[in-house]
């Protein structure tokens, strides 16, 4: 913000690089890229250095959030294809078919190792049947947030991330140490967007009492 005030590429690659967010020590900026296929998490320092894959799954991943201390991150990815599903693609026998086998969204937990060792295999926070949101698509809001000691995620969910269900978004809370959840708000609205307090005791969100209508009106 001092000197020069000519912007400066950091990752420039054929794919769009999205999601940009730094460490909360700024040694890193994470962003979002399918340079190797799917679209995977990359780690590059701001002042030099190659883009490293931090975190990559068999499915895309559509969001993420930092951890208070850097150490790890909590991020959104589909269900992967099963083995039938990829030997059906491969074949190109994938015909699909609307409402059935439905993907939905998860929420994970992967480490940040000194030796920046790739993590293929993160943890899962969210199994059952809830799908949970992605981010919007304004950096700042979120659909899940961290507390400030990073005990535990608030997180924002919907019964599939087909959009007929927004309407169903609710707030649960996933415990990072044993992963039990707990649910935080369950309304006839569409709660969504939570943001925790400084302090761990309280959450801030939005609310949607009124679904907006796709049909236009008469």
């Amino acid at each position: 913000l001092t000197g020069d005030p000519k912007p400066v590429p950091v990752a420039v690659s054929q794919f769009n690089e999205l999601s940009a967010h730094f460490s909360p020590d700024g040694r890193w900026i994470a962003f979002l890229s399918a340079r190797g296929g799917k679209r995977a998490i990359w780690l590059i320092a701001p002042n030099a250095g190659e883009a490293m894959p931090w975190v990559e799954m068999s499915s895309d991943i559509t969001g993420f959030k930092w951890s208070p201390d850097g150490k790890s991150v909590a991020f959104t990815a589909t269900d992967p294809p099963t083995k039938d599903e990829e030997t059906r693609k491969r074949q190109k026998d994938d015909a699909q078919t609307l409402d059935r086998d439905i993907k939905l969204s998860r929420l994970y937990l992967a480490p940040l190792s000194e030796t920046m060792q790739l993590v293929r295999e993160p943890r899962l926070l969210t199994p059952g049947n809830l799908s949970v949101l992605v981010e919007s698509g304004r950096s700042s809001r979120f659909a899940l947030d961290w507390s400030p000691d990073q005990s535990t995620i608030v997180f924002a969910h919907s019964r599939s991330p087909n959009p007929d269900d927004w309407g169903t978004a609710d707030l649960s809370i996933v415990r990072v140490a044993d992963g039990q959840i707990r649910q935080l708000a369950a309304t006839p609205a569409a709660e969504s967007m939570p943001v925790f307090s400084p302090r761990p005791d309280s959450c801030a969100y939005c609310a949607m009492v009124s679904m907006p209508s796709l049909l236009p009106s008469e």
